[in-house]
Parts: C-alpha cells; structure tokens; sequence
C-alpha cells in the first residue's frame, strides 16, 4: 500500500463490528490530541491470509495459510469453525 496526496499516514485495523470504528477513531484521537482523520473505509469481507495451528493446550504450533477449497473443519460441538490444511504429523 502507498499514501499519496497531502496526508502521509494510514492506519489498518481488523475490527470486529463495523460500530467498533467510531470507538476505535475516538480513542486514537483521545490518545493522540494532534491526529486528524480525514477518511475512513470499512472492508466488511477480508480474504484470510493465515491461520494459527494449535496443540492440545491451546498454544500455538505454527502458522499455516489456510486451504479455502477444503470442507469446513467442526468443532468440538460440531459447528463449523474454518478451513485448515491437512497436516502431516499433527498434533
């Protein structure tokens, strides 16, 4: 990504409601009194880029890109919870 035109900064967040950025834009501008928003943009499907393998315990393995042409994979109640490549020898 590149910034042109008269401001020189930009900010991404992942957010998980869209009523999320009015709090989020109103605690940076509390944080940081000189900042001026002049736009803001609201993505409502990102792609995922990666997902996070973990063990028994819950602690993460490793990062692994996610297969989206695979079936979802249930939970422990049966819901589906994501699409995560087959690993070899997992754990």
């Amino acid at each position: 990504m590149s910034v042109s035109g008269p401001w020189n900064f930009m900010i991404s967040a992942r957010l998980r409601t869209v009523e999320d950025l009015s709090r989020y834009t109103a605690e940076l501008t509390r944080r940081l009194p000189g900042l001026r928003i002049t736009d803001s943009a609201v993505a409502l499907q990102v792609r995922k880029t990666e997902a996070q393998e973990l063990d028994r315990r819950g602690h993460r393995v490793r990062t692994v890109p996610p297969d989206i042409w695979s079936a979802p994979v249930p939970d422990c109640s049966g819901h589906a919870r994501g699409h995560l490549p087959a690993v070899a020898g997992g754990v």
